[in-house]
């Protein structure tokens, strides 16, 4: 049987690859999850291990947490003295030498772009709290720990 005799559906060729992509999502997903359980067995952040508590003074909530959260080395930086200037003297330098966690309760849109900025350096999320009231929505408030 040559290569002339081979016959293959549209549908057998979709419910193969379909098959072959479940297949390596499911090994993907041990591999991650193997990951993840080596990198959590790494010390999680503590509250003593934050350097920085950024907050959102037109948000009551933000500046709350930021007061139960402080500790005697942690300093606050508000994003309305703008991002970039927070980003350029203070987080930046403080993930360059990998010297402590940085925590907040700020817009989803503020948290993702500190985000973003962090996996530059390596960093990551490690705690993320979304509200009951939360759809996603950029503007609405979510609680971090980034490390």
């Amino acid at each position: 049987m040559g290569i002339e005799g081979f016959r293959i559906s549209r549908r057998s060729l979709l419910i193969t690859t379909g098959n072959a992509a479940a297949l390596a999502a499911v090994g993907h997903l041990s591999l991650f999850s193997a990951a993840a359980a080596t990198s959590s067995s790494a010390r999680e952040p503590s509250l003593s291990d934050i350097r920085y508590i950024v907050t959102d003074s037109r948000y009551a909530q933000s500046l709350a947490h930021a007061k139960a959260l402080a500790a005697p080395d942690g300093k606050t930086l508000d994003v309305t003295d703008g991002l970039t200037r927070l980003w350029q003297v203070h987080l930046q330098p403080l993930w360059q030498q990998r010297e402590g966690a940085v925590a907040g309760l700020t817009t989803r849109a503020v948290w993702q772009c500190l985000a973003e900025q962090a996996r530059s350096h390596a960093l990551r999320t490690r705690v993320l709290t979304q509200f009951a009231d939360n759809n996603g929505h950029p503007d609405n408030l979510v609680s971090w720990i980034i490390a």
